[in-house]
């Protein structure tokens, strides 16, 4: 096609038109990103990733436009570590009805991962601390997990294992450490990550490509619906309620 031309380093093909039409948002990025992340660090990222997909290239592009700026808005960059831009197939109503057969398009959904809300977490001037992990059931044999409430204060002591045989997944548990010191904690079992999976738009997706991410995420979405956080983190936080 006159538009595509292939990257002599990586072999990609680059949609020109696509990359023009990115560079015309440029100044609603700019108007979105916080201070510190320059806009043009910012388009960087975001061409890099579209031009390192074929399918975000052919996926519909007002869901593509709108979930970068959602990235911006969000002050997170969609480099697969902060955030990623995330291709879901959507039945066209429109098009399904007219041709009286199903029509699919791809569209691009805004992801924020953990690395990114803990980034967003850190600058909050909140907390001071945020995380999550996954208990594994050998880990529950072992005894290496350990979860106590004295005088109304959550304790917990897990020893996780790093390397060799685990077991299944058992819960997820996410923590949050105030300024003040204070220790929160929520927990949920697989019964319960199970549940949020089956009515996820992004069942098909992240949860297959990204399992152990998506668990830790749903334990601080609930997290976060229930502590002082800021609007902002909160914000990045329930961006996966717009895929349920």
């Amino acid at each position: 096609m006159a538009n595509e031309v292939t990257n002599s380093t990586s072999g990609e093909i680059v949609d020109r038109s696509l990359n023009a039409e990115v560079k015309r948002l440029e100044s609603g990025f700019l108007a979105a990103l916080p201070p510190h992340i320059p806009v043009e660090r910012f388009m960087r990222v975001v061409m890099t990733a579209i031009n390192g997909n074929p399918d975000l290239q052919k996926a519909d592009r007002l869901s593509l436009f709108d979930s970068a700026m959602k990235a911006a808005q969000d002050g997170l960059l969609p480099d697969g570590r902060e955030g990623a831009l995330v291709i879901f197939n959507t039945k066209d109503m429109a098009e399904t009805k007219k041709q009286g057969r199903d029509v699919w398009i791809k569209k691009v959904q805004w992801m924020p991962m953990v690395a990114g809300i803990i980034k967003k977490a850190r600058q909050s001037g909140e907390i001071s601390a945020l995380g999550a992990r996954i208990v594994y059931a050998k880990e529950i044999e072992e005894g290496r997990f350990t979860h106590k409430v004295v005088d109304g204060v959550p304790k917990v002591d897990h020893d996780p294992i790093l390397w060799g045989e685990r077991g299944s997944k058992v819960l997820v548990y996410s923590f949050v450490r105030f300024k003040d010191g204070t220790v929160d904690f929520e927990f949920m079992h697989a019964d319960d990550v199970a549940k949020v999976r089956a009515v996820s738009k992004a069942k098909f997706g992240p949860w297959f490509d990204w399992e152990e991410e998506m668990w830790k995420k749903t334990a601080i979405r609930r997290h976060a619906k229930r502590l002082p956080v800021s609007s902002e983190l909160f914000d990045a936080v329930s961006r996966d309620d717009e895929m349920t």
